[in-house]
């Protein structure tokens, strides 16, 4: 009989102990409901401020006053787009857009956060369908065209990227850095070819000088390659640059021109037509040359 009671005893303080401790961790009396609601709304207030790390820490704390399967999938939620964002903002666009999608498929959660995760998923699958299929192929193409000391053909193509609509956005701004440097750097190495170019003209126009009297004489006429002057003075790169753009205007391929040959053509209709910019040359001015 004592046995029965002893047992008897246990039991109801195995339960009494308990339910205390049941009722403690989910009771919902006003004031435990009231710092759960509020957790959950700074939660809420930061993830719409794309706060995600100080969301998932609110939403942890309503989690531990309540636990709920909103504040759990609501923190879940949080730290997977905090994660998102961080790879995205260092470029590894494949585990962003996983951890992006993982976010949107959470259910129970905050609904706002699904549709950021969504959003943002697909604004990076575009980035980096961008990226691979068009960024990173003329960036290729360029630095193979600068390997082969092709110069011309290097700068028109960091140009173009460059000149692509969306590249001052923000995950593309490694790329667009990359593209500036490798122009300037193009650009030297042009204007240390033409110098090099020039120093051999300069050579050959020496050596011309001392040939015989019928060889000036046909000079006069018929200028010899390597010849970077027009009425006496050397065309400099500004002048080289603006026949280029000329030559664009009028529809032809500048790429396919040697700076030599612009400025034959510069010089021809200079002395023939009396033309003194570039501008004022014409497609008839180019036709003509080109059937010399």
């Amino acid at each position: 009989m004592k046995k029965s009671l002893i047992w008897l005893i246990i039991a109801v303080i195995i339960v009494f102990t308990g339910g205390t401790i049941w009722v403690s961790n989910n009771h919902s009396d006003p004031a435990h409901s009231s710092n759960y609601n509020q957790a959950m709304s700074d939660g809420k207030a930061a993830a719409r401020n794309l706060e995600y790390r100080k969301a998932a820490k609110y939403f942890d704390q309503a989690y531990e006053i309540k636990s709920t399967k909103t504040a759990l999938n609501s923190s879940k939620q949080a730290n997977l787009l905090a994660n998102a964002v961080t790879q995205a903002d260092n470029y590894h666009f494949t585990r962003a857009i996983t951890n992006a999608n993982d976010a949107a498929s959470i259910a129970d959660g905050y609904s706002i956060m699904n549709d950021q995760a969504t959003k943002l998923s697909s604004n990076l699958q575009e980035v980096k369908s961008n990226i691979d299929n068009e960024v990173k192929p003329l960036l290729v193409k360029a630095d193979q065209y600068t390997k082969n000391k092709d110069f011309q053909n290097a700068s028109s193509t960091y140009q173009s990227v460059i000149d692509l609509p969306y590249i001052k956005e923000k995950y593309y701004q490694k790329y667009l850095k990359q593209a500036q440097d490798s122009l300037k750097e193009v650009q030297k190495l042009q204007d240390e070819a033409d110098s090099n170019e020039q120093s051999s003209s300069d050579e050959e126009s020496a050596q011309s000088s001392s040939s015989q009297s019928s060889e000036q004489s046909s000079s006069a006429n018929h200028h010899a390659m390597g010849d970077h002057t027009v009425n006496g003075k050397v065309v400099d790169s500004d002048t080289i640059s603006q026949i280029k753009k000329r030559l664009d205007s009028l529809g032809y391929n500048s790429a396919a021109w040697s700076p030599q040959d612009m400025i034959d053509l510069y010089r021809v209709v200079n002395n023939q037509n009396g033309k003194s910019t570039p501008e004022d040359i014409t497609k008839d001015d180019v036709e003509s040359y080109l059937k010399r």
